[in-house]
Formats: structure tokens, C-alpha cells, sequence
């Protein structure tokens, strides 16, 4: 049985070549899970335009990816606005805010989040690499540790992009090691 393109197929096939590195591929899955989406692209889906925008940021297509985070933050904050509690929103959020230099609002948005009990360790690395886009390292390495602690595999965060520059540092070198070298 045939399967029909769709926008989830989509956006998991752009999430797997976000993360072999393959940025334009991974943009032009997201740009097809939007265009499946359609008139049905809500707020709940700000997700995808912001997968677009990293693809295209990591990518090197700077100015598309500056309009493509404004239209993710624009439905964000929409969504936002329906889920105040969010820190899953709220860490994305941050992230994007931080990538167009929008480092008040993203600082303002972690402060909130920071206050929310977050135990999912996905949630906790959105954090750290919004805290390393922000240019917070301290807060950055503490949230990884929380991640990495509480299950995040460190295969992630050796992926993530975003937390190039962060891989460098003594501490999460450390991090790293403790975690791969654990029972």
C-alpha cells in the first residue's frame, strides 16, 4: 500500500537531514511539510517554519532564514498565547529571538521558562542551545547537565549546530565524557 506525501513524513525526513547535516535538503523537506499544510499551517505548527529557519540558517541562506524565524516567532507567539505555561514554546521561542539578535525577548522568555518544573530532558537542551544562542555559556552548560542527567542523549547535543562553539568548552567536554563513559 502506497503511502501519499505528507506533512509529517516531510518535516521527520527534514529532521533527519538537519541532523546528518545535509541543511538545504532538510530545508526543502520543511518548505514541503509547509506547503502540505497550507491554509492549516496554525500557530501549534510554528515548529515547522522554525525547522525551516534553522535548515536555512545553518544552511547559509541568512536573509530567508531571518523572514522564516519572524513568520516561526509570529506563530509562536500566537500559540504562545493560547499556552502561556509552555517552556517548550518559551526555549524555541528564545532560540529564535536570539538568531535575528532579538536578545531581549529571547532573555525574557528563558526567565519565564526558567520558572516552569521541566523535566523533559529535550525541553532542557532547547534550553541550553537557547542559552548559547543568547550567549549565556553558565546558564548554557547548566541546562546541558540537567539534559544530559536526566536522559538527553549526548549524541544530540554532539549534533546540534547551535551548540558548535559550546563543544569547545573544558566543561561540557567534561559533561560529555562523564555521560559516554557512565556504567
Amino acid at each position: 500500500m502506497a503511502t501519499e506525501p505528507n506533512e509529517g513524513a516531510y518535516s521527520n525526513l527534514g529532521g533527519l537531514y538537519f541532523e546528518e547535516a545535509r541543511y538545504g535538503d532538510a530545508a526543502e523537506m520543511f518548505e514541503k511539510a509547509i506547503a502540505l499544510s497550507g491554509e492549516e499551517l496554525t500557530d501549534d505548527r510554528y515548529y515547522l517554519v522554525g525547522n525551516l529557519a534553522g535548515a536555512q540558517h545553518w544552511g547559509g541562506e541568512r536573509d530567508r532564514a531571518r523572514l522564516s524565524f519572524q513568520r516561526a516567532i509570529e506563530l509562536g507567539e500566537e500559540f504562545l498565547a493560547t499556552d502561556p505555561h509552555s517552556a517548550s514554546v518559551m526555549a524555541d521561542l528564545a532560540g529564535y529571538h536570539a538568531m535575528i539578535g532579538e536578545r531581549d525577548r529571547g532573555f525574557e522568555l528563558l526567565a519565564i521558562a526558567t520558572q516552569s518544573d521541566i523535566r523533559d530532558a529535550y525541553v532542557m537542551g532547547a534550553m541550553a542551545e537557547s542559552f548559547e544562542d543568547l550567549g549565556d555559556r553558565e546558564s548554557a552548560i547548566q541546562w546541558i547537565r540537567d539534559a544530559l542527567e536526566n536522559g538527553l542523549d549526548a549524541g544530540w547535543a554532539e549534533s546540534r549546530p547551535s551548540l558548535n562553539n559550546l563543544r569547545e568548552d573544558p566543561l561540557y567536554k567534561d559533561l560529555i565524557d562523564h555521560t559516554m563513559n557512565r556504567g
